[in-house]
């Protein structure tokens, strides 16, 4: 495929990523497809665009011709086969699920024209264990966006030791087409490029949190007012969502088994002895509508807190999601994390219930079967 020869695109789910990748596609005049498999997930992916286009044009951002035609090169369908039927570049942006993600790679090389490039918007699975679900794999990559994807210039075009250079050139192309800056990553790595350097950066940042080196607060503005950021990184994450990093945490761990890959609040402490769950029942609720834009997060949690309005921790009764998998929704979110350090009664942490604070990592709440022992809502 040579980037000539590109004219259509389809964009396989339409969550936050999703949306504004196949937006992006119908502004820089690419004819774009946007599926989803959840009709509320595509319906708020239309309004979003019916919204923005209308918004860019009140601010002088955009004429009101280019918005009209980028309208007019975006439609929305929950048939995947529809959607890819035409496609001359695939890119799917579902949940960082491995299995899932094969299932739909498998499915869209059925969909899709033989020539057609099917890329991965995954920022850690890498395109070679998906690859081998199609007849193309020479054709099928990663190709990471960052979030908000209307806005960061940078995209990564990894090419794994299975992607032809053709295929690599003609990503690398197609960024360029849609106003976007792409870097090409050679090997596959964790992380890729610009995640594994700030994996360094977070991970730091979470020690000196829980060692109570420094506030969130001011980690922060260290990385802002001295390195330059425009964010730290507490406010990024819950920016990017801190359900993508549970799932890559977990992703790790159930790789390596080191209990240190595990995310927060599910580190390994004397006395805890459950097993982790594996199954889709672990998972949490829904964790990207919580997050910055909702109030919570590591800011949106503090501010709150700050101005003594009380979080409800109490769970709702535990009910059937829309996937048939028992999960609890908390009226109010937060979750507890375990901080090292000492007790004022009892000394250095022991084996003792460990002691509980809101503070890292406040997912949407916690599945039932990963409470550790002695584990309570505080009240």
């Amino acid at each position: 495929m040579k980037i000539q020869d590109v004219k259509n695109v389809c964009v396989v789910g339409a969550g936050n990523m999703g949306h504004q990748i196949a937006l992006q596609c119908a502004l820089s005049g690419f004819k774009t497809v946007s599926t989803d498999v959840v009709p509320a997930v595509l319906e708020k992916a239309q309004k979003f665009v019916e919204g923005y286009l209308p918004g860019r044009v009140q601010k002088g951002k955009m004429t009101e011709e280019a918005a009209k035609k980028a309208r007019g090169l975006i439609s929305f369908t929950g048939d995947l086969k529809e959607a890819a039927k035409d496609a001359d570049i695939v890119i799917e942006a579902v949940l960082e699920r491995i299995d899932l993600k094969r299932k739909v790679f498998a499915d869209l090389d059925k969909y899709a024209p033989p020539a057609a490039i099917l890329a991965t918007n995954s920022s850690f699975i890498v395109s070679s264990r998906i690859a081998d679900s199609t007849k193309r794999p020479s054709q099928v990559c990663n190709l990471h966006f960052f979030n908000p994807a209307l806005v960061m210039k940078l995209v990564e075009v990894v090419q794994g030791p299975h992607v032809s250079d053709e295929t690599a050139q003609c990503m690398m192309d197609f960024c360029l087409k849609i106003d976007k800056i792409p870097i090409h990553i050679k090997k596959e790595v964790d992380g890729f490029v610009l995640n594994r350097i700030f994996a360094v950066i977070q991970r730091e940042a979470l020690w000196m949190l829980e060692m109570g080196v420094a506030s969130f607060e001011d980690i922060d503005k260290a990385c802002v007012y001295g390195a330059g950021h425009p964010m730290g990184p507490f406010r990024l994450n819950d920016l990017t969502g801190i359900d993508l990093t549970y799932d890559i945490c977990m992703s790790h761990f159930l790789e390596s088994g080191n209990p240190a890959d595990l995310p927060l609040p599910q580190r390994r402490e004397k006395g805890y002895r459950r097993q982790i769950r594996t199954e889709d029942r672990r998972r949490l609720v829904q964790l990207q509508e919580i997050t910055a834009q909702k109030g919570f997060g590591f800011w949106g949690l503090f501010a709150a807190a700050a101005a003594n309005r009380p979080f409800d921790l109490q769970l709702r009764n535990a009910r059937w999601n829309e996937a048939g998998k028992n999960q609890l929704l908390p009226s109010r979110v937060a979750d507890l994390v375990l901080l090292p350090g000492r007790d004022k009664q009892h000394g250095p942490r022991a084996n003792r219930t460990p002691r509980l604070s809101v503070v890292s990592f406040p997912f949407a709440g916690m599945d039932e079967e990963l409470m550790l022992p002695g584990m309570r809502m505080p009240g």
